[in-house]
This record gives structure tokens, C-alpha cells and sequence, in this order.
């Protein structure tokens, strides 16, 4: 509704007709040099909230700043939504946890279904005009998939950069 859209859209558009949920155990790692943790990515969902254990004050997120991996204190209840670059999902990575307390991080992913490979998706022509053209170009949910599942460990492309107009 904030978007100005119907309550139903996304659901409409089968952003919803699959849920995952994740659950990360994150055990205290001695020696976190010796580890990559999760490789640098960004999240392929149509919608994503995050939930993490009390231990929130501990860094165990980084971004990309300036070329440089900086740590993100995560903040309690996050929410990301894919909104033609409004707000964005960004590069990050998971690093080891050094903290003698163990931390568990639950993430609720709504996305389409993998049967809708065939499926177009694109900029909701109700959010984009002249004065805010779409960002990106229309594709179909498996291309995407596809590309963002078989990016090489070090790749620098974050899953939508791929199909910025």
C-alpha cells in the first residue's frame, strides 16, 4: 500500500506462491581467518524479513563500501523489498562468528514458484513513468534464477545488476 498499490498486487503477480523459511546456527568459530562464512551475494526474493536471536548486537554482516567490506549491525526485524532500486538489497556476506555465544538468524523468503520459470517479470507499470523510468528489463523468473545460482564465488554482480536497462 505504501507503493500505492492494491493490497493484492504482489500476491496477483504470484510473488507469494512460495515461502522458505532458513534457519542459520552460527557455533563460535576460534579461528575465523580460516573461514569465508557465506560468499558475497544479494537476496533473489520478491520480499525477505529477517529475524536473529538477542545476539543482534554481534556483527556477523558486511557490505560493500567504497570497494571495502565494512561490518552492518543488523537491525531486529529487517525488511527488504525489490522496488525498481527505491530499496535495494545489497551486496553483503556472512562472516564466522567469533563471540563465545552461539547465534541463530531465522529468514522468511516470499518469491515466486521455480514451475513459473517461464513467467515474465519486470517493472510494475504502475510505479514507473517518465519521470521514473524502469531500471531494469523485463525477464522470466528462471533466467533470473538461474543467473543468480550460478554466479562465480568472487562475482561482483549482484543478481538484478545482470538486467539493469
Amino acid at each position: 500500500m505504501a507503493l500505492g498499490l492494491k493490497p493484492e498486487y504482489l500476491k496477483d503477480m504470484g510473488c507469494f506462491n512460495l515461502y522458505l523459511i532458513v534457519c542459520n546456527y552460527h557455533p563460535h568459530c576460534p579461528q575465523p581467518e580460516l573461514t569465508l562464512g557465506a560468499r558475497r551475494h544479494s537476496d533473489p526474493h520478491s520480499l525477505q524479513f529477517c529475524c536473529k536471536t538477542k545476539s543482534v548486537a554481534f556483527k556477523s554482516f558486511m557490505k560493500i563500501h567504497e570497494n571495502q567490506w565494512i561490518d552492518v549491525n543488523p537491525i531486529s526485524g529487517d525488511l527488504i523489498v525489490i522496488s525498481n532500486d527505491k530499496l535495494k538489497s545489497v551486496d553483503h556476506r556472512v562472516v564466522a562468528n567469533v563471540h563465545a555465544t552461539a547465534r541463530v538468524a531465522v529468514a522468511c523468503f516470499f518469491t515466486g514458484h521455480a514451475a513459473e520459470a517461464q513467467k515474465p517479470f519486470g517493472p510494475i507499470k504502475e510505479l514507473i513513468s517518465e519521470e521514473n523510468p524502469p531500471v531494469y528489463r523485463e525477464f522470466l523468473v528462471g533466467e533470473y534464477m538461474s543467473k543468480c545460482f550460478s554466479r562465480e564465488l568472487q562475482s561482483k554482480s549482484a543478481g538484478l545488476e545482470q538486467f539493469k536497462l
